[in-house]
């Protein structure tokens, strides 16, 4: 008889808590509404200052890339190739006026393949 009420106790136990666990995992799936966005424009004087900060910010990679080929982790054509990738991503930024444009991560997970 103990055997058989421990056994129910238990039983309950575990299906209250998948219950909770269920509600929870509900909640956390609905997707907060996203905020507006809004366009932003930099002064002449902001998007100098970026533009001056991305091109220090490009020439310690470039030494950063020069070590990696110097310790042979990389070799010359793909620190070539790493420069190219920047020099592009560094052109958009600076035809969109220095104002990262919003990545909707939502839309990404939905289009993600499940496996």
């Amino acid at each position: 008889m103990k055997k058989i009420l421990v056994s129910l106790f238990a039983l309950t136990f575990i299906l209250s808590g998948l219950t909770i666990s269920s509600t929870v995992n509900a909640e956390m799936k609905k997707a907060p509404t996203p905020a507006p966005t809004q366009q932003i424009q930099l002064t002449t004087e902001q998007k100098a200052e970026l533009a001056e900060l991305y091109k220090e910010k490009q020439a310690v990679e470039l030494k950063i890339l020069d070590k990696y080929v110097e310790f042979k982790i990389l070799t010359e054509e793909q620190k070539n190739r790493i420069l190219e990738h920047k020099a592009k991503w560094l052109k958009n930024l600076e035809e969109n006026g220095f104002a990262k444009p919003h990545q909707d991560h939502e839309k990404w997970k939905q289009s993600k393949p499940k496996f």
